[in-house]
């Protein structure tokens, strides 16, 4: 009996099959399987089939159906190359060991991209909402034209207007926060501000009555107390007007649904300013509040949440974005930087402590001396003195720097794939845009030329 030779027809390329291999593709339940079964006539005479896929992949992937490894062609893109073996019916796991890497390096690179591309167009669309709503009308186009004023500089010249003076605005706030704990803003107390200050008691206590006037005798007897300069009073409170009133405004001309409203820059707001304000209130209920520290201090150091307000000068910047990408992405290697970390810390402040060198008096100061070190830091507040310990400190210094060097590439390399993602997909936009000027603006000229 002739044994009967198939024939597989891709684009012209023909590779020949046996029986045994027709059957392996045709049973696996396959897109390529189905298509053999529906290509055969009852007699079942067929034996070429035509196909139009990929021919290297296709090429690789008979080979490795006929009993060969399976090879990702260095021409191919894996997400092509996965198309053709889910086509085929292949599963991922049969890749040859020596392209498994790169395989996983796709995948895992498709995976950060998604996120990026996740939160671009979630940005893109509320933007996209909010264009189309501004072009509409009733207080629903108000808010939005109020909204692309406040949040898109790009839309118009008010707009960028609107971003340089609120910008400067936090920058005033920032200075005011800074000179407020110089001494170089501080002068000694008036008159009228003691007056503020003493209770009857004290003034009893140190003559004031009695003298009649504020002297240079009541002054020598008075504790050594300063305020802070009036103008930064009057300019904190125009940052507090302008914050609120902003804020307010965000509150009322915000056009989309309240979930997307609330965000990382909007809390940082709303909590920089109840802390101004509480801050404001504490001043003008208790006057010795703005001249010594009480229990209302633990409340004012919450205004170091206005340096976040740093933020806002950055979240139009695509770099910056791309740095919060790469946090979130790379979370599972940060978490594992710090649990090698906190291993090395533990394993290095115990050998040191029990060294018995003076210079580690503790396993927690040792600790802190271990961070130091791990880190590169190295401010070299405590020195090992001993042979055992100058040895430990050696091997703990070697660690860190060949810890840094494994785990740190791995943060650069997502901050170089996003940041080259995201120019490709910038790059896609503005193509399309320009594309579509073009079509709009064509037949125009064409009028023109007629």
């Amino acid at each position: 009996m002739e044994k009967v030779i198939y024939t597989i027809n891709n684009k012209g390329d023909k590779f020949e099959i046996s029986k045994i291999i027709l059957d392996k593709i045709s049973c696996n339940g396959s897109s390529a399987g189905r298509q053999i079964i529906s290509a055969f006539t009852e007699d079942k005479t067929v034996v070429d089939f035509h196909f139009q896929r990929h021919s290297t992949c296709t090429s690789n992937i008979l080979d490795f159906i006929r009993g060969d490894l399976l090879h990702i062609p260095a021409d191919v893109c894996p997400k092509k190359f996965r198309q053709e073996m889910e086509f085929w019916g292949i599963p991922e796991n049969e890749i040859a060991t020596c392209c498994l890497t790169k395989y996983q390096s796709f995948l895992d690179d498709e995976k950060t991209f998604r996120v990026l591309q996740r939160d671009e167009n979630e940005r893109h669309a509320r933007k996209e909402r909010v264009h189309v709503l501004s072009k509409g009308k009733g207080w629903k186009a108000i808010q939005a034209k109020m909204w692309q004023v406040m949040e898109y500089p790009s839309t118009s010249v008010m707009a960028k207007i609107f971003m340089v003076f609120s910008n400067l605005i936090v920058l005033l706030s920032l200075f005011i926060l800074v000179a407020s704990t110089s001494p170089m803003f501080y002068e000694s107390l008036t008159e009228g501000e003691w007056e503020e200050y003493l209770n009857e008691i004290e003034k009893e206590k140190y003559g004031w009555k009695e003298a009649g006037s504020f002297n240079e005798t009541i002054i020598d007897l008075l504790p050594d107390l300063t305020s802070r300069v009036e103008c930064l009073d009057y300019l904190e409170l125009i940052t507090i007007v302008y914050f609120t009133i902003e804020i307010i405004c965000r509150i009322v001309f915000f056009p989309l649904t309240w979930k997307d409203f609330l965000n990382f820059f909007i809390v940082v707001d709303a909590v920089s300013l109840i802390v101004m304000y509480v801050d404001m209130i504490a001043n003008e209920v208790d006057k010795r509040e703005k001249y010594e520290d009480t229990f209302v201090e633990a409340v004012k150091s919450l205004q170091i949440i206005r340096v976040m307000r740093l933020f806002r000068l950055l979240k139009h910047v695509s770099s910056f974005r791309i740095l919060v990408f790469t946090i979130r992405a790379s979370l599972k290697d940060l978490l594992l930087m710090l649990l090698c970390l906190l291993t090395a810390v533990l394993i290095f402040s115990s050998l040191a402590f029990f060294t018995r060198d003076p210079a580690f008096t503790s396993i927690p100061q040792a600790s802190w001396w271990a961070i130091v070190t791990l880190t590169t830091v190295g401010y070299g507040d405590i020195v090992p003195k001993t042979l055992p310990a100058r040895l430990v400190a050696s091997a703990c210094a070697v660690i860190g720097v060949c810890m840094l060097a494994i785990l740190i590439p791995s943060l650069v390399n997502n901050f170089m794939l996003f940041n080259s993602q995201l120019n490709v997909m910038q790059q896609k936009k503005k193509t399309k845009n320009e594309a579509f000027l073009e079509n709009t603006v064509l037949p125009v000229d064409s009028k023109l030329e007629l």
